[in-house]
């Protein structure tokens, strides 16, 4: 599930966490901290203004880190110099 989240575009991460945190945060501003409908519309847009940057900054450095652990362990035992790449000795 999580592997296709990943790999879809930026935009279309967006595109999706968007709305989905805006009705989630819609009614839970609703429902448990009782807001008045047009307050709970306004958290809900506010809030997901937020959350929508953290899953999709989040997504993209799991993603990075998946690729180094992927390359590092598919890596042929080469020493690696302190910058990242292979070493000269």
């Amino acid at each position: 599930m999580i592997r296709p989240w990943e790999r879809l575009p930026v935009g279309v991460q967006v595109a999706i966490a968007f709305p989905t945190w805006t009705i989630l945060l819609f009614l839970f501003h609703l429902g448990p901290l009782n807001q008045p409908p047009v307050r709970a519309v306004f958290y809900g847009v506010f809030w997901s203004l937020f959350f929508t940057p953290a899953v999709v900054l989040a997504t993209q450095h799991e993603l990075r880190k998946r690729r180094e652990r992927e390359g590092d362990s598919a890596d042929d035992g080469a020493v690696r110099d302190p910058v990242g790449g292979p070493s000269a000795s």
